[in-house]
């Protein structure tokens, strides 16, 4: 059984950025997702990945530190679009919604916003996922309708293949 603490998670993202913070001068943001952000919303399960979304990151850059995060034995999940890795789109607005919770120099760590982030895990549906997104609606006091409202500002793709049989007109 891996012995990852929420505390290991926190620093393996903490690498990601003094790397980053190393070798460029460009402003580059990094919202974590999935359980490396529950890490950051106080939560102590583990994952030994990083799961995020990197925005500005140059192009050479961004492959040194997938190298740099390989040689370091340290998993991730990381590009431009985190958006693009589910079946249902995040809603709009999600990245400007984005909390900050940590900086170095010109690097900017975020998260998600919690119900943002809610939304991010009930896209996926794993057990874990589901009961990551229930720790954080009570733990932040967040009702059912506030879920609701947000769902609805997901702007899904309307095609004929999406919407066949179910009665839609495009």
């Amino acid at each position: 059984m891996d012995e990852s603490t929420a505390q290991d998670s926190i620093e393996r993202v903490k690498k990601l950025v003094n790397f980053l913070s190393k070798n460029t001068d460009e402003n580059i943001e990094i919202i974590v997702v999935g359980g490396t952000a529950m890490s950051f919303y106080g939560d102590y399960r583990t994952t030994t990945d990083i799961d995020a979304e990197m925005l500005n990151c140059p192009e050479d850059l961004y492959k040194a530190l997938l190298e740099n995060l390989k040689e370091n034995k340290i998993q991730f999940n990381i590009d431009e679009d985190f958006d693009s890795w589910g079946m249902v789109p995040m809603p709009s607005g999600y990245r400007e919604r984005a909390n900050l919770i940590y900086k170095e120099g010109n690097i900017t760590v975020k998260t998600l916003e919690p119900v943002d982030f809610i939304i991010s895990k009930l896209r996926r549906g794993t057990d874990i996922d589901i009961n990551d997104a229930e720790k954080i609606a009570s733990r932040n006091n967040i009702p059912e309708k506030a879920i609701r409202e947000r769902a609805l500002e997901i702007e899904f793709i309307k095609t004929e293949e999406t919407f066949r049989g179910r009665g839609y007109e495009i």
